[in-house]
């Protein structure tokens, strides 16, 4: 009997992600235009479908730099991080970009990258603990799974996936209004309500939700897949991965040395387990010889391992600050 190879199998996986996320946009749609049917027929259908358009028109609307000015993003000059910007494109050549994506600093200590776009823009925003925590390698980890998503066009589907949540829950919020209102009505017996069109009320927002959410952990998988083959070196981006479940554990848990063991349930992950996506990249290792060793590595800036408290973190600071002091107005 012959069995798949490790490469097949990571195409079957690639295939089976890809026509997952179609056939999930779709039944997002179909819980929306299935919501209008119910509030009001065929006028629902066509109602809901309009309001779908007005979503997606009104994303692309809002200017891209606004988005991430709002977040506290601000763009990094290639003067500022020119070995940052290189490295950045290099993977873009490998991915088949038209253009780099252009690169945003987000202020913040929690380890994260996203990358969004609009029209023929692509931006990639690292934050500060993020640039002060991980090494080279894992930074080229991380930028290799952001350009995957862009090469993906994940950044779109996910667009048109809002969207669709939005007019859901907008829909669903329109008809309990509506049978609020014409409750009275309903008490004397003019008007009358089928069980199932009030539980798709109710319950059409949460189907959406998952159903987001279901989209996003597939995604994901096939950017670690496709950043993996950019870097050649999956390795790099499971140490990221690694490294930033650490340092997003609460500080309780990294003082006494442990692991959060708050487990939230699949069906509400918009990210796949961390412990999955990194047992995958291992089995990714077999695909290639070993890392590329990167011109840009040594250019880079090394990791500092600087601490960032939580807020509870910070106001205890305060406190201690405050205490020896002797100064009480310390909150």
């Amino acid at each position: 009997m012959n069995y798949p190879s490790q490469g097949q199998k990571f195409t079957l996986r690639s295939l089976t992600n890809n026509g997952s996320s179609i056939l999930l946009v779709l039944a997002m749609f179909g819980v929306s235009t299935l919501l209008g049917a119910v509030i009001a027929g065929w006028l629902g259908i066509f109602f809901s479908t309009a309001l779908f358009v007005i979503a997606l028109v009104a994303q692309e609307k809002v200017p891209l730099e606004v988005m991430l000015k709002i977040q506290g993003a601000h763009p990094i000059h290639p003067f500022e991080h020119r070995e940052l910007y290189e490295l950045a494109g290099t993977l873009s050549a490998r991915a088949g970009l038209n253009a780099v994506p252009m690169l945003y600093w987000l202020p913040s200590p929690v380890p994260n990258a996203f990358a969004t776009q609009q029209g023929t823009k692509t931006v990639i925003a690292v934050s500060s603990g993020l640039m002060q925590n991980l090494c080279a390698r894992e930074i080229q980890g991380v930028l290799a799974h952001e350009i995957a998503h862009l090469k993906n066009e994940d950044p779109r589907l996910l667009k048109v996936a809002q969207a669709a949540v939005q007019v859901t829950g907008f829909l669903s919020t329109w008809g309990q209004i509506m049978a609020l209102i014409l409750l009275p009505l309903t008490l004397v017996g003019i008007v009358s309500y089928s069980l199932q069109g009030l539980a798709l009320l109710l319950l059409a927002p949460w189907v959406s939700v998952f159903l987001q959410a279901a989209l996003s952990r597939g995604r994901e998988w096939e950017a670690d897949r496709v950043g993996a083959e950019l870097s050649r070196d999956p390795i790099g981006l499971a140490t990221a991965l690694k490294k930033m479940q650490d340092l997003t554990n609460p500080w309780i848990y990294r003082f006494f040395g442990k692991e959060n063991r708050l487990k939230i349930p699949q069906i509400l992950r918009s990210h796949p387990q961390t412990s999955s996506r990194i047992r995958r990249l291992k089995e990714m290792e077999k695909n290639y010889p070993g890392p590329i060793v990167s011109p840009y590595w040594n250019k880079l800036p090394q990791p500092s391992g600087r601490f960032y408290p939580g807020p509870f973190e910070q106001w205890l600071l305060r406190v201690i600050q405050g205490m020896l002091r002797g100064n009480r107005n310390y909150r």
